[in-house]
């Protein structure tokens, strides 16, 4: 008898040292999974942060880009008046040209006519 409660005292122990190990191993693995689980919820919330920077960033280079836009098609509309100011400019400086030929050759003109006047004049008197 004393062989089979030695036995037994060696097996219960055994047994007890093996629920330890189990339960050891148990509360290691539910250790990790919390770590794990910790781990997750913090890169959830980096990602969704990155997620609202990105989209912050994406709304203002939406925004600049049509500031951009905006501000070019000003300054087109402003380069087409000016080569039409200077379209005009350059049609009037044209026409002040044929004027001042027109009024020289008048003027040229009117000067023959009067020599040809006092030459008559001159006639006259003589």
């Amino acid at each position: 008898m004393r062989k089979l409660a030695e036995r037994t005292n060696q097996s219960t122990q055994e047994i007890a040292g093996m629920v330890a190990d189990i339960q050891n191993g148990a509360y290691s693995a539910v250790q990790s999974m919390e770590n794990g689980v910790s781990r997750v919820e913090r890169g959830v919330r980096l990602a969704d942060g990155a997620g609202q920077s990105m989209q912050q960033v994406a709304t203002s280079v939406s925004a600049a880009v049509a500031d951009i836009s905006h501000a070019i098609r000003e300054q087109s509309v402003a380069g087409q008046k000016i080569a039409q100011r200077v379209e005009q400019v350059a049609q009037m400086s044209e026409q002040s040209h044929g004027a001042a030929e027109k009024s020289a050759d008048h003027a040229t003109r009117l000067a023959a006519m009067a020599r040809a006047l006092e030459a008559e004049v001159a006639r006259f008197r003589a």
